[in-house]
């Protein structure tokens, strides 16, 4: 888990140009990967909190990989959770371990 301090406060009702901006994040990290989104984002509530959850594929040193990317956002934090494996595997169950004990540092 990493946690990024908002400029400004987020509030339920931006969330509309929240998921927006986070959609926009993960498509630019998605290419600065060399790799695109594997499936449309979702919106999740994980802790109480709504965020967007994605699957980016791509390649490093010769290994295809997956990683799921899930930013949350609470007031001024915004939370992000990333579980990687690789492409030719499933699923790891420790990604959805991530998602449920997941807790805000607040």
């Amino acid at each position: 888990m990493t946690i990024f301090p908002l400029v400004k406060p987020y509030r339920p009702a931006l969330w509309p140009r929240a998921a927006a901006e986070l959609d926009s994040v993960a498509e630019r990290l998605a290419k600065s990967l060399g790799g695109e989104l594997e499936q449309q984002p979702q919106t999740v509530r994980i802790a109480g909190l709504r965020g967007r959850q994605y699957e980016i594929g791509y390649e490093h040193e010769g290994v295809a990989l997956r990683q799921r990317l899930t930013l949350l956002l609470s007031r001024r934090t915004e939370y992000q959770l990333l579980c990687r494996w690789e492409a030719s595997a499933d699923t790891p169950k420790d990604c959805g371990i991530l998602e449920t004990t997941f807790k805000t540092s607040a």
